[in-house]
């Protein structure tokens, strides 16, 4: 069977059948097999919460971006520039790396 999810608009109301449907959903047994096994409580405790505008593990998922005006010098926007296609991901990249390491920046996953 496939696995449904539901999340309503941001400021919209749940209709009285959806509201429904999540009271039957929740009634239904969780059912583990090999594929998804039912987790120990040590394993859950290695769980940690994902930095919300991180949303998940870079190297998989991208990221969500933010636009905003940062003025860099034009030297090292030309050494980027000259690096051709893609220089603005190399600076992002670049700078998450220095994020990482001066430690105002986590990184989940395996990452």
């Amino acid at each position: 069977m496939a696995m449904k999810s539901y999340s309503p608009k941001a400021g919209r109301e749940l209709t009285a059948e959806e509201e429904q449907m999540l009271k039957d959903l929740e009634q239904r047994p969780v059912t583990y097999d090999e594929d998804c096994p039912e987790l120990t409580d040590e394993q859950l405790a290695e769980f940690h919460a994902v930095h919300p505008e991180l949303r998940a593990d870079p190297t998989i998922f991208k990221p969500r971006k933010l636009q905003i005006t940062l003025k860099l010098d034009a030297d090292i926007v030309r050494a980027y520039q000259a690096t051709g296609k893609g220089y603005q991901t190399r600076i992002n990249n670049a700078l998450r790396r220095d994020a990482e390491n001066i430690g105002i920046l986590i990184r989940s996953g395996n990452g």
